[in-house]
Order: C-alpha cells, then sequence, then structure tokens
C-alpha cells in the first residue's frame, strides 16, 4: 500500500521551494502526496495562470523525488456547490484540464466531503412541518399551547447530486486516459442524518447507502468510481485509531468491517463494485502540543481548536496503530496523514511530523521506521498483511547514461495473478509521455516491457510503471525507474 500525506505546501510558485517541501516528505518515509485544486463555477478547461504554475511545480517537484502525486479536485466551500448539470460538466472538464497539465498524475479524488454542510449543500430537501395543539402546565394551570412538530423530515439531496457529479466526472476522465484512477467518497467519519438539526450533515453510512441507491436507480451500467475515500479522523486526537464504533454511523480505522458491509449494501450486483472496491484513508492527523521553543512559528496557539493535542510520542504511537490497522485490512490500498508539516494557525491542524518552521519533530524516526516496516513486509504478522497479491516483481533499467544510436529501451514485471500494467518512457522531470504500454501478464510469467525500437532524442528520461490487479485501476502501485540520461557520444581522440 502507498503511504503518504496530505500536504498543499508544494503548491508554490517557486519550484525550489516546490521542492524543498517534497523532499521533507521523502524524509518521513512517505512515497505518495496529495494536493488540492479547487474548482470555481465557470472555470471550464482553463485553470487560473498562477494555480497552473504552483501545480505543475508540484507535479514536477513529485517526478524529481519519485513521489507518487494525488490530485483531489473539488469545490472549495458549500457556496459553490455544482448541483446543476452545466456546473457539473464544468467541473468534470476542469478535471481534464488537470490531467492534461499534469501527464504523470493519474490518481483523482473527486470532491471533499459531501456529506458536509461546509463543503455541499444543500444537505436535505426541506422538511414538512406541522402543528398541534397540546395542554401543557403553566404556573400550575393547564393551558393549551400551539407546539410545531416535524411531519415528514428532508430527504437527501447531497448523496444524489454527488453521485451524478461522480458519474460525469469519470466519464470524462476515463475518456480522456482510461487508465486514470477515479476516486470517490472522501467523506467525513461522523455527521448526524438529522434534516432539522443545527447543522445538516449525513453520516458516513447513510450517504453510501443513498449513494448506492442514486446508482441503481440511475440504470447505468459503467462504475463511478475506481476507489473509494474515507477521512476516519478520532472525535479528538487522545483517542486512538482502534476504537471502534458499532452501535453508531461513526466509520473509523477499526470500523473497517461496517465500512466493507455498508459498501457491500449499497452496491453490490451492479456494475459498480462495492465488497471488493479499494479504499484509501484519505486523511487521518493527530494533533501535537507545541513546544515553548517552537511558539513563535505559530499563532493562536490559545485556542479551543489546538488544545485539542497529545505528545508527540502519542501521535507516532497512534500513527503507527493507524497504519498497522490498514496494513492488514484487505481491501485498503493507501493511507494519507495530514500534514507534512503543521500549519502556523492554531485554528487549522498541528498535525504534520514537522513542525511550522519545517523542522522535525520526534514522531518523524518512529514514522519512518514504520513506513519502512510496512515496505519491508514486516510492520504485522496479520494474515492479510502480504502487500500487493497480484505484484512480484519490477525491474527497470539503473543505467545513468545511453548513447543517442540506442534503441533498446525496457524492463521487466512478474505478477502472481492476473494484472494488467501501463509503462511510460516520460520526459523527466515534466513527465510529458513520450511512449505508452499497456498490457496484461499472467500469472507467475515473466513479462518483458520492451518499447519502440527507436532512437530517443538527446535528453533526460524515466520509465514509470503502474501495475494493479485486472479489472481494478484502483488497486495500482506506482515504480519509478532511475531517470538516465540519452547523451550525445564523446568525438573521438584526435577526431
Amino acid at each position: 500500500m502507498f503511504i503518504g500525506a496530505v500536504e498543499n505546501a508544494p503548491l508554490t510558485a517557486d519550484p525550489a521551494e516546490a521542492k524543498a517541501k517534497v523532499d521533507l516528505a521523502r524524509l518521513a518515509g512517505f512515497d505518495t502526496l496529495r494536493v488540492s485544486m479547487f474548482w470555481k463555477r465557470g472555470n471550464g478547461s482553463v485553470i487560473p495562470a498562477p494555480d497552473l504554475i504552483r501545480l505543475q511545480n508540484a507535479a514536477q517537484a513529485a517526478q524529481l523525488d519519485g513521489m507518487r502525486l494525488i490530485v483531489s479536485v473539488s469545490n472549495y466551500n458549500s457556496r459553490d456547490t455544482p448541483l446543476t448539470y452545466l456546473s457539473q460538466l464544468d467541473f468534470a472538464v476542469y478535471c481534464v484540464a488537470v490531467a492534461r497539465a499534469a501527464p504523470n498524475v493519474t490518481d483523482f479524488i473527486i470532491g471533499n466531503e459531501p456529506n458536509l454542510n461546509m463543503f455541499w449543500m444543500p444537505q436535505f430537501s426541506k422538511p414538512v412541518f406541522g402543528f398541534k395543539t397540546k395542554k401543557v402546565r403553566v404556573k400550575g394551570k393547564l393551558v393549551k399551547k400551539r407546539i410545531k412538530y416535524v411531519k415528514k423530515p428532508g430527504i437527501d439531496l447531497a448523496a444524489p447530486a454527488y453521485e451524478r457529479l461522480l458519474a460525469t466526472t469519470y466519464d470524462y476522465l476515463k475518456a480522456e486516459n482510461p487508465n486514470i484512477d477515479v476516486i470517490g467518497g472522501a467523506l467525513s467519519p461522523r455527521g448526524g442524518d438529522n434534516s432539522v438539526g443545527a447543522r445538516p450533515t449525513h453520516s458516513p453510512m447513510t450517504f453510501i447507502r443513498d449513494l448506492g441507491k442514486t446508482y441503481r436507480a440511475s440504470g447505468r451500467t459503467t462504475p463511478i468510481m475506481d476507489a473509494f475515500a474515507m477521512h476516519p479522523y478520532p472525535e479528538k486526537s487522545a483517542l486512538p485509531p482502534s476504537i471502534a464504533h458499532p452501535k453508531s454511523t461513526t466509520i473509523g480505522f477499526a470500523d473497517y468491517p461496517k465500512l466493507v458491509k455498508t459498501l457491500k449494501e449499497a452496491f453490490n450486483g451492479t456494475a459498480q463494485p462495492g465488497a471488493t472496491l479499494p479504499i484509501m484513508y484519505d486523511e487521518f492527523g493527530v494533533q501535537t502540543k507545541i513546544p515553548r521553543g517552537k511558539a513563535g512559528a505559530y499563532n493562536n496557539l490559545g485556542t479551543k481548536v489546538a488544545q485539542d493535542a497529545v505528545s508527540e510520542a502519542t501521535q507516532a504511537d497512534y500513527y503507527r496503530q493507524a497504519l498497522t490497522l490498514a496494513y492488514c485490512q484487505p481491501n485498503v490500498v493507501g493511507l494519507l496523514v495530514f500534514h507534512v508539516s503543521d500549519e502556523s494557525n492554531g485554528n487549522a491542524w498541528q498535525s504534520g511530523l514537522f513542525y511550522a518552521d519545517d523542522t522535525p519533530k520526534s514522531s518523524v524516526k518512529l514514522m519512518r521506521a514504520a513506513t519502512e516496516a510496512a515496505a519491508e513486509g514486516t510492520l504485522s504478522s496479520c494474515s492479510s498483511a502480504k502487500g500487493p497479491t497480484f505484484l512480484d516483481s519490477v525491474t527497470l533499467p539503473q543505467k545513468g547514461a545511453f548513447a543517442p544510436d540506442n534503441t533498446s529501451w525496457g524492463g521487466d514485471l512478474t505478477c502472481k495473478k492476473w494484472c494488467t500494467y501501463v509503462a511510460r518512457l516520460e520526459e523527466f522531470p515534466s513527465g510529458k509521455p513520450v511512449y505508452t504500454l499497456k498490457a496484461d501478464g499472467a500469472p507467475n510469467a515473466f513479462v518483458p516491457v520492451v518499447f519502440p525500437p527507436e532512437k530517443l532524442p538527446i535528453g533526460k528520461y524515466r520509465m514509470v510503471v503502474r501495475v494493479w490487479a485486472y479489472g481494478k485501476v484502483g488497486t495500482a502501485v506506482a515504480k519509478y525507474g532511475t531517470p538516465f540520461s540519452v547523451e550525445q557520444s564523446p568525438a573521438p581522440a584526435g577526431g
């Protein structure tokens, strides 16, 4: 599984700063980063120039470090919720524009916590109220009082609207590149399911079920997502990720069986996988207390939000617990912590492995040790902790330079089960594809990955291979070869 962080710091106008921020993620042991792009009504195929520069700098920095980059595309807040057919079409076209601007990005999360009114409105239709007269005792006397009550609660509008957005965006991204991994959900772990509450929200279980009902009613015969994202935050930082919620609709790490069961109920028997749908934990953060010597890098540390914090040792322990839980859950393909570095505003999140000034917390070394153990297969002895069960090995060339007349470009891979691979020979570090190959690999068969025997222009290149279980692009594993150069042969001595 991939292990990384949600971090927008590489989205900067300075390429050197973007590289430095990605380097921090590498130092923590991460192999993946998720950045956010925000659609605004009317953007369509035009990415504002400042946003485009920041995206391309982040994508290039990830390329330089061999990091997998995931892009989350969402509306910024509920005021920009894409509800109409035209606004959803505009959103989908914007996603295609992002894919074209960063050709090395093939993982897209669609939306952010659409089960919350902070990001998606309306959540419910308007409830119908009735009135009845009831005798109540006031100062010892019985008096008649007109009481308002809910005659008919509001129905879920958020899940059906999000389903339509997800379906439209899926179709547009797949038309652009069928190998793009479209990830749906990105749900908050909690919600009230109360249309007349002070804050109208949906629990993830209700939202998933209503998503499935809408999908079934649509008659659609193709999927709407390749994987499902979940934000398994605990109620507070002091609670370990091992706490389950058997008697509520909340979904955390320890509620994995409940999540899989709900996805199964929602989608099994349709063209959209349910019980076997790959799952990624897209956001999980544990805030730490800020020592006095680092307080100068922060503001608003006296707020209530900032008080929800634990020691760095506890943060490291909880991150390892979360990683171990995810590692042992068969459908889980990745985990992203929130963030690499703290946000300086105490009203935001101090859950990074580095302080706001980018100096390391004591939890960095422990987290890196956990990610290395996961990569080596020694993090846990649970029976399901076998890594990508479909992939055996990938070999890419390690040579640093080639002559222009070389025509042998390729590597090889072996899968334990039927798999599909897409191999790309890319310009480095732009990620612009030069050649792309796609094929299936039979179980335990040596598969040569050979590009067309053509000469490459002088320049720098890299081979990137994405492999996934046959028919399940959401399980994709990315492998990055060593960058190499095609150089002009030196002239013979005395020539």
